[in-house]
């Protein structure tokens, strides 16, 4: 069977903008953003 791009966002993209705008989500998001900072600063 298959989803069509347009289902599957409309299922997925609240879940993922809810867990962003949440507190661990925005946690998670800075750790992110740090360690690719930390490794584009190696690769320079």
């Amino acid at each position: 069977m298959e989803l069509s791009t347009g289902f599957m966002a409309r299922i997925l993209l609240p879940k993922i903008q809810a867990f962003f705008e949440s507190e661990e989500g925005q946690r998670e998001f800075a750790e992110w953003k740090a360690q690719q900072k930390r490794d584009k600063v190696k690769r320079d």
